[in-house]
């Protein structure tokens, strides 16, 4: 371990003095607690910096990505009238999306 020496306004040592005492803790113990729990919040609050930048980058893959699905949509329907369309998230869109591919894996 190792041995950190500081000071402290006295109105400071008279609230970890009422409270240490209040919980039957030493000095030290009370202190490193403190401690402690202050490195863990500084240690979320970088975790939750990292995820919210990490969650923006997801959003723009994502808004990325979505386009990318429009753009082939519309070339997987080119040529097509507009009674030929299927309807988007239906069995049918589906089967016909299954099958356009599979046509594409033969050829």
């Amino acid at each position: 371990m190792k041995t950190i020496s500081l000071k402290i306004p006295d109105d400071v040592y008279e609230k970890v003095e009422k409270y240490r005492k209040a919980m039957d803790k030493n000095r030290s113990g009370y202190v490193m607690e403190a401690v402690m729990e202050y490195t863990k919040n500084k240690e979320r609050e970088e975790l939750r910096e990292q995820l919210k930048k990490e969650s923006k980058m997801v959003a723009e893959d994502y808004e990325r990505f979505r386009e990318e699905i429009e753009e082939w949509d519309v070339t997987l329907m080119d040529g097509l009238d507009d009674d030929e369309w299927p309807e988007y998230n239906t069995k049918e869109y589906l089967e016909k999306v299954k099958a356009l591919k599979e046509n594409d894996e033969k050829v």
